[in-house]
């Protein structure tokens, strides 16, 4: 059964995303409510009319340079290439996570006992990414992933990509 490769193929191919979720990474959860829309586009009876005035939701970092397992999940989802792409238009490029070792060691020293037993017992529980995420974010003062508000519409989100369908 030649189907049931190719999904799990597909599968095998998006299993990073839990991953990158767990460390917050949040353009997987961009890409699946995108392409919601895409479907959208293509029925246009999938959703009630007044849902094309609701706004977008803030658009993650680094959507432009998606990682190998999301780009899976694009293609798992059949997102539509022209709408990433009018989405990634508002999107800021990923900042990696910079870091001093030794700065983040004194910085580690500090943290009280009780936290550190929470946290050791967070990576015990298999959340290990997700407490390197939430440490390195504390420790250089970052509070959001400086996703954008871009105030669009779902309407105009669409337009954009049929606007880049028929560029020459």
């Amino acid at each position: 059964m030649e189907g049931a490769d190719d999904v799990e193929r597909s599968l095998s191919a998006i299993v990073g995303v839990r991953a990158e979720l767990a460390a917050g990474d949040l353009r997987p959860l961009y890409l699946v409510w995108l392409s919601a829309y895409g479907t959208w586009e293509r029925d246009e009876d999938a959703f009630d009319y007044e849902v094309e005035d609701a706004l977008e939701p803030p658009v993650p970092p680094g959507l432009g340079s998606l990682s190998a397992p999301q780009r899976a999940l694009a293609d798992f989802l059949r997102l539509d290439d022209d709408l990433l792409a009018a989405a990634a238009e508002a999107s800021r490029p990923a900042q990696p996570v910079q870091h001093d070792r030794k700065s983040l060691a004194t910085w580690i020293g500090t943290l009280p006992a009780k936290r550190k037993d929470a946290l050791l017992l967070r990576v015990v529980e298999e959340d290990a990414a997700g407490v390197r995420w939430e440490l390195l974010r504390e420790f250089g003062g970052e509070t959001t992933d400086q996703e954008v508000e871009t105030g669009r519409t779902i309407a105009e989100l669409l337009d954009a990509a049929a606007a880049r369908r028929t560029r020459p």
